[in-house]
């Protein structure tokens, strides 16, 4: 029988408290590996994602990390594109943890880069899990440009279901999805090439913006799914 090889992560999956310490250390180091440059005093403060975001470009090379920061990141030599779809999808839980921390939310679990989307695991775990006036929720996130692209948005509403959790979100960028009003339902499909073929609507309950108005964060209910 093969033996079966462990899947690599960029960041560790994130537990309690570590997830609001931790998170913009793990962006802010990605990020200078990725720019080819040395993060220092990298600290809790969030202010240091948000300066390293800007400097994050398109880069035609890999990237190497060397130095595990305490298991948090994964060593090796990883595509470009890997990291950067890591950074964008880190940048939106980031931006996500702001917002839901003002409103006094707790969190208990994050997946930084995605592997919530296990093959092994009979469901995909949310991105996000925490308590909002003691109600438990999930989140998902979406770091690239347009949200009805690829199935995404159908496969996270999808996930949302499946979690049967009593509060559901979804995270993106404004530009990615400009059009959701609250009241309205949102619905969005998916096909065999990626999984299956099925339709996920959803109503849009509640939008959460940013400070600097550049993400939002759309709770969502009643949840369908029809195949």
């Amino acid at each position: 029988m093969p033996e079966k090889r462990e899947r690599r992560f960029l960041v560790r999956t994130l537990k309690d408290g570590d997830i609001s310490a931790h998170l913009p250390v793990a962006y802010t180091l990605l990020a200078a590996a990725y720019c080819r440059r040395t993060a220092t005093a990298v600290t809790d403060a969030l202010s240091d994602w948000k300066a390293w975001r800007e400097r994050v470009t398109e880069r035609a090379t890999g990237v190497t990390i060397e130095d595990s920061h305490g298991r948090l990141l994964g060593t090796g030599d990883w595509a470009e594109v890997e990291v950067l779809n890591g950074l964008n999808h880190i940048e939106v839980l980031l931006a996500a943890l702001e917002v839901l921390s003002s409103l006094g939310c707790s969190f208990a679990e994050c997946y930084p880069t995605q592997q919530s989307a296990d093959p092994g695991a009979e469901h995909r775990a949310c991105d996000l899990k925490g308590v909002r006036s003691d109600r438990a929720f999930g989140l998902e996130a979406y770091g690239g440009v347009w949200y009805l692209n690829n199935c995404k948005l159908a496969q996270d509403l999808k996930a949302l279901k499946e979690s049967a959790l009593p509060s559901t979100y979804l995270a993106a960028r404004r530009v990615a999805w400009p059009e959701v009003s609250v009241g309205k339902r949102i619905k969005a499909t998916c096909d065999e090439r990626h999984g299956a073929r099925y339709t996920a609507s959803a109503q849009v309950t509640e939008i959460l913006d940013s400070g600097d108005r550049r993400y939002r964060i759309v709770q969502v209910s009643d949840i369908q799914i029809e195949t």
